[in-house]
């Protein structure tokens, strides 16, 4: 794997564990760094976890015998 790909599965698995209790947190430090509303804020993270999702997926469907 590249350096991406590490920092991307380091970077899930901090999300796995802080989600349930810095989920606001994550929506506030999105929403003072891109200025933008709660709404867009939580729709930014809700998206960068769904991506992260299917790049687990796509990995795992590459490490699978054909």
């Amino acid at each position: 794997m590249d350096d991406n790909h590490l920092k991307a599965e380091q970077r899930a698995r901090e999300m796995e564990t802080a989600r349930p209790q810095g989920t606001d947190e994550a929506v506030q430090g999105r929403m003072a760094r891109l200025d933008v509303s709660q709404e867009l804020a939580r729709y930014l993270l809700d998206l960068e976890t769904r991506i992260w999702e299917l790049e687990m997926d796509l990995e795992e469907l590459k490490q699978r015998p054909n």
